[in-house]
């Protein structure tokens, strides 16, 4: 690294009018967004230590990926295994990823109690499905045992279970002429356990089961 480092030239980028070009000794060096270039006091014919530089391209890359972190988040909510894992897939060291998802952390932007919680509302509401299904889910997602326990027992509280084993029934019911025959029932019953109901609540649940094609 030459010893002598001397801003040459900032200039806005043509992609984004916010941030900009920075080059040191008459070569692109890196970009940056205005808030960087504001806190590191950043002009033409400033000088660098190699320190101040490293700090620099430091915070211009945590910057960088805490953008894309932002879009990320912005499509969709995400737990913070699946965040770190969008941000590894991009390149990122081990030690940006921890400050970045920290930050966002500190923030309540990344919250997995809150995710749980509406990751559970939102299959509940858009594809019922049982408790051991619902916690398999969660635990993909990086959640802790102690999270999901809570979330599902409040979740599943709020709601009975054999009636919405019972809800997944009724339309499939109505495909058949007769219910009631025992193929029939196994292929129903077959059908909520994928979706994760206990054996306990598909039995109770296919009870009277002409009563839901009607």
């Amino acid at each position: 690294m030459p010893a002598s480092l001397v801003i040459t030239k900032i200039t806005p980028q043509k992609n984004n009018l916010h941030r900009k070009s920075v080059f040191i000794n008459g070569k692109f060096a890196f970009g940056a967004d205005e808030v960087l270039v504001q806190e590191f006091h950043l002009e033409e014919d400033k000088r660098l230590s190699p320190k101040e530089l490293k700090q620099i391209l430091w915070s211009a890359d945590r910057e960088k990926l805490k953008e894309k972190a932002y879009r990320y988040l912005a499509i969709r909510p995400r737990s913070e295994k699946e965040l770190r894992q969008k941000l590894r897939l991009k390149g990122a060291g081990a030690k940006l990823i921890e400050d970045v998802v920290g930050d966002l952390k500190d923030k309540g932007l990344i919250d997995d109690q809150k995710f749980a919680a509406s990751w559970a509302e939102s299959r509940m509401a858009n594809k019922p499905m049982g408790k051991f299904l619902l916690k398999r889910e969660l635990l993909q997602k990086g959640i802790q045992k102690e999270t999901i326990e809570r979330v599902v027992r409040d979740k599943y509280a709020e709601a009975d279970e054999v009636e919405l084993a019972r809800n997944l029934l009724r339309r499939k019911a109505r495909m058949y002429k007769n219910p009631e025959d025992v193929k029939i029932k196994k292929r129903m019953a077959d059908f909520l356990l994928r979706r994760g109901f206990s054996y306990e609540v598909v039995r109770q649940a296919i009870k009277g089961i002409e009563e839901l094609a009607e």
